[in-house]
């Protein structure tokens, strides 16, 4: 083997040009009931961020208590009987706060389309975002101004948030024409 080997692993000495690709004018995707369901459960607690911290600290001191005194007075075994109650009625607590911006998000997202099986073909402008979605028989389109859209990243991927009620959820390893997740970042820039 030579010094003047090629080292595949070795990045080349002098920077190569860049040759960029056909313009991104537009995000294809085919919306699925995984992603809605993972998009609305993030997209939920960032609606009522107040509300479910405030349940989350209450249920802790309830459950605190509740759990001491049960040890102090019945003891460790009549306590671990508790436990179960006690997870019931904070699951129920925090239902009860999320309940409403809950069906709000169903119902504006099923006028705007955004539906699991929806083809939905996003198109970002430096202005404003058409977001456009069709199902069976119905052809839906909606714009947005782009200084209201907010962008959110989860562990698995990018929420846009054009409208309270609305959320689109592009995740990380979807199948997308033309595009990876990492162009479809630089699309949106956090601001």
């Amino acid at each position: 083997m030579t010094a003047s080997a090629i080292n595949p692993y070795q990045p080349p000495q002098s920077p190569t040009s860049r040759i960029d690709g056909v313009p991104i004018d537009e995000i294809r995707f085919v919306l699925s009931n995984r992603n809605l369901r993972h998009g609305q459960s993030h997209h939920l607690i960032r609606c009522r961020p107040w509300a479910v911290s405030l349940v989350s600290v209450v249920m802790i001191g309830i459950s605190l208590v509740a759990f001491s005194y049960a040890v102090f007075f019945v003891g460790s075994f009549a306590a671990l009987l508790l436990m179960p109650l006690l997870m019931g009625v904070s699951a129920w607590a925090y239902q009860v706060v999320i309940r409403q911006p809950q069906r709000a998000t169903e119902q504006r997202m099923a006028e705007c389309g955004l539906v699991a099986g929806a083809h939905v073909k996003v198109e970002p402008h430096p202005d404003h975002l058409i977001v456009e979605t069709s199902n069976a028989a119905d052809i839906k389109t909606v714009r947005w101004n782009r200084s209201v859209v907010k962008r959110y990243r989860t562990p698995l991927g990018l929420m846009i948030v054009p409208e309270p009620f609305v959320f689109l959820f592009l995740p990380s390893r979807g199948q997308f024409d033309r595009l990876t997740f990492q162009s479809i970042l630089e699309l949106f820039p956090h601001r």
